[in-house]
């Protein structure tokens, strides 16, 4: 016979017959009746995972493309509202990465503005500097598409660098 208490699966309407839970998202107790009473454990974690809701009220998968969506302000909102850890983390990493690239794309905007007052600078500088905020533009689209995508499909996606610097925040 199972011990343990009653508890509510996160992001479920049912209760099932659990053990102590540490993590909702990595112990559900539908898992484990699942497994016991014999149904499909791939169908029933499948379900779980498209049908998990969050704080807001909305899908976590939807939530982890909304972190995405409006850049770093996405970001900051639902790492304020959220309580979800894959949310959370999907917010912090575009926080990072976003305002990381917002930052430099002003600083090089600015430095571009301000050497283009030296008449014989300006004629080396900007050329120069206007194609590196055009790479760096293509750089943030590219990297909004791709995280999106991989926040939709992968729950705790990690870019290699900035992964490991927020990997203690989140």
């Amino acid at each position: 016979m199972l011990r343990g208490k009653v508890q509510p699966c996160a992001g479920l309407s049912v209760y099932m017959i659990g053990t102590k839970q540490r993590d909702a998202d990595a112990s559900c107790p539908a898992r484990l009746a699942a497994v016991w009473h014999g149904a499909s454990a791939s169908a029933e974690m499948r379900l779980e995972m498209m049908n998990r809701m969050t704080t807001l009220g909305l899908n976590e998968r939807l939530e982890r493309v909304l972190a995405y969506a409006f850049g770093w302000v996405s970001g900051i909102i639902l790492f304020v509202l959220e309580k979800n850890p894959a949310v959370r983390w999907n917010a912090l990493q575009s926080i990072v990465t976003f305002g990381g690239l917002s930052i430099l794309m002003a600083i090089i905007s600015l430095l571009r503005l301000y050497l283009s007052w030296i008449p014989l600078i300006s004629l080396i500088t900007n050329p120069g500097l206007g194609l590196l905020l055009s790479i760096l533009w293509w750089v943030t689209i590219g990297l909004w598409v791709w995280l999106m995508l991989m926040a939709w499909f992968q729950p705790r996606y990690r870019l290699p660098i900035i992964g490991d610097l927020i990997s203690n925040w989140a």
